[in-house]
């Protein structure tokens, strides 16, 4: 939101219920998964599954994780008072999206607030391109995924 009376934009943050009434998993790792609501959602969950487990990460016992609808937001500052977050992984989700004023590549893992952070495309995209030759999402993704789980 730009006004007349500030030089820069202002940012308004989203309110959203408590994790606890969102959010599904037991998160004992402090994962903290954020995906984009779809059709597909539970064959995408069991997707996901397997990935994370190729890193060490039981999704059902390590991580919370949420689907958003694509007008949906979510308040991070509110969602990180409530458990312990050492890792957010945001699918098909923008940072504006969870209350955050950046830029992010899509996979490239950043630290931010001592958390490390990992953004990439929708899963239902790198879901549909496991069939083709050439996985440049899913590539991306699992060398992220290297990066951020090999520093635990």
């Amino acid at each position: 939101m730009k006004t007349d009376f500030f030089d820069f934009d202002l940012f308004v943050l989203p309110d959203s219920l408590p994790l606890a009434e969102i959010a599904q998993g037991q998160g004992l790792a402090g994962v903290f998964l954020v995906l984009r609501n779809d059709p597909n959602a539970q064959e995408l969950l069991q997707y996901l599954k397997k990935i994370l487990a190729a890193v060490a990460c039981e999704m059902d016992r390590d991580a919370w994780w949420t689907l958003l609808a694509p007008e949906e937001k979510l308040s991070f500052s509110q969602v990180q008072t409530e458990r312990p977050i050492r890792i957010c992984l945001a699918f098909g989700v923008p940072p504006a999206s969870l209350g955050l004023n950046i830029q992010a590549p899509l996979y490239q893992p950043l630290s931010l607030a001592g958390k490390q952070w990992l953004f990439a495309d929708d899963l239902s995209q790198i879901y549909a391109e496991r069939t083709q030759k050439d996985r440049p999402m899913a590539g991306a993704l699992w060398s992220a995924l290297q990066m951020l789980f090999k520093q635990q």
